[in-house]
C-alpha cells in the first residue's frame, strides 16, 4: 500500500474542510493547513501544486480520483463521521418526514444502503 501524501508527514500544506480540521491539527500538528471554500477551489490549488493534498469527504475525493488519473486516493479514512438527515419539526412537515422514513426503510430492505456503503468503502 502506498504511503499517505507527504504533506501529512512533513509539515507541507494540506487542504481542509472544517470537519477534518480538528483531527488533522491533533494527528499531524506540523502540517500547515490551508482553508478553501469549495472542492473545486481545492482541486485548482492541487493542480497548480500550491498544495500537496486535499483532506475532505471520502466520497467526494474518491470520485475526484476516479475521474482524474493524476490523483491518488488514499483509501484509509482519517476519521469516520456519522451522517444524518435533519428535518424541521411540526405537523406541517409530517408528510416529508414520512416520505424520508419510508425511502430509508425501502433502501435498507432492498440492500441499496449496504451496496452504497461497500461501493464507497465506508465502514
Amino acid at each position: 500500500m502506498e504511503e499517505p501524501p507527504s504533506a501529512l508527514q512533513t509539515g507541507d500544506r494540506v487542504l481542509q474542510p472544517s470537519v477534518t480540521l480538528a483531527y488533522l491539527r491533533d494527528a499531524v500538528p506540523k502540517a500547515r493547513l490551508v482553508g478553501v471554500q469549495s472542492y473545486p477551489a481545492a482541486q485548482t490549488l492541487l493542480d497548480r501544486a500550491e498544495v500537496q493534498a486535499i483532506a475532505g469527504d471520502r466520497i467526494v475525493l474518491s470520485n475526484l480520483a476516479q475521474h482524474h488519473s493524476q490523483y491518488l486516493f488514499y483509501p484509509i479514512p482519517l476519521t469516520v463521521q456519522p451522517l444524518a438527515i435533519a428535518l424541521s419539526k411540526g405537523v406541517k412537515y409530517e408528510s416529508l418526514r414520512n416520505s424520508v422514513n419510508q425511502t430509508l426503510q425501502r433502501w435498507q430492505q432492498q440492500g441499496w444502503l449496504e451496496a452504497q456503503r461497500r461501493h464507497w468503502g465506508l465502514p
